[in-house]
């Protein structure tokens, strides 16, 4: 018996899909994951498990750390092999996503493909689940774009290199910070430690990162600092004063405007409400 396709022709009208980010991103269990069809690129990373996917008839495997790429047009459904499985879904635009990949050079990389298939060892999967919660839980639209903008880099380059990536789309200077900015000690030192080995003045190496990242290095670091504030809030029970000599915010008083800025609630309130 045929099966009926989903035909999600507007993302947008289910209020699923922003203009200004161009990508949305979830995780499923198998079970969630009905035959459909759409016209946006398409990223399933496997996260656990095993899952047979059926696209446009065809059916092909998938094991942990496989991460899928689909074009627009294809239909497909997955199904759970031996026992559950665990995905992360992410959907984008056709407009965000070719003109991301200008950014390498190179619109067509997946252009003859129906089915793209990247391998991932776990660390790296791991690593990019932590960059697309970074994307999940920022409110900025510019970081948005540029996280985003990082996780398909992180698949195309991949698949051109077939080794350990980084995001090739910015300067060394930059990588290295950001990747700095993942350590503790860099998180709570600031700007003074994350710039006090590199070999360029201070001014430029913020002016690069601007241009390079939409935001300035000061707003990136508080936007981290107040993330951090909520992860501690939500799963200890420091003191916010505590917690602000941990992330490297100076006074109670600039903690709380801050944080009540990015999440509309005083950081005691939103303890409260997580516990």
């Amino acid at each position: 018996m045929m099966k009926n396709i989903i035909d999600v022709k507007s993302i947008k009208k289910q209020n699923l899909m922003m203009d200004d980010v161009g990508l949305i991103t979830r995780t499923l269990q198998v079970a969630e994951f009905e035959l459909h069809r759409h016209q946006h690129y398409e990223i399933i990373c496997v996260l656990s498990g095993q899952v047979l996917h059926t696209v446009n008839g065809i059916k092909h495997i998938h094991s942990e750390g496989d991460c899928v790429l689909l074009g627009p047009g294809a239909s497909h459904e997955v199904e759970p092999i031996l026992k559950s499985a665990v995905l992360r879904h992410l959907m984008i635009s056709p407009k965000f996503f070719l003109s991301t990949m200008q950014l390498i050079g190179d619109e067509n990389l997946f252009a003859d493909e129906v089915v793209s298939v990247i391998k991932f060892s776990k660390p790296e999967m791991i690593e990019i689940e932590g960059i697309i919660r970074q994307f999940s839980s920022e409110s900025s639209f510019s970081r948005k774009r540029c996280i985003g903008a990082e996780i398909i880099l992180r698949v195309a380059n991949k698949k051109l290199s077939k080794e350990k990536v980084t995001s090739t789309a910015l300067p060394p200077i930059i990588r290295k910070i950001c990747e700095n900015l993942y350590k503790d000690e860099f998180v709570r030192g600031g700007i003074k430690l994350l710039l006090a080995d590199l070999k360029y003045s201070n001014s430029y190496v913020c002016h690069v990162f601007k241009r390079y990242m939409g935001v300035t290095l000061s707003e990136y670091i508080k936007n981290i600092r107040v993330d951090r504030v909520a992860y501690y809030l939500k799963t200890t029970d420091y003191s916010l004063q505590e917690i602000c000599d941990l992330v490297g915010i100076e006074s109670l008083s600039y903690a709380n405007k801050v944080f009540k800025e990015k999440y509309k609630i005083t950081p005691i309130s939103y303890r409260k409400n997580n516990i």
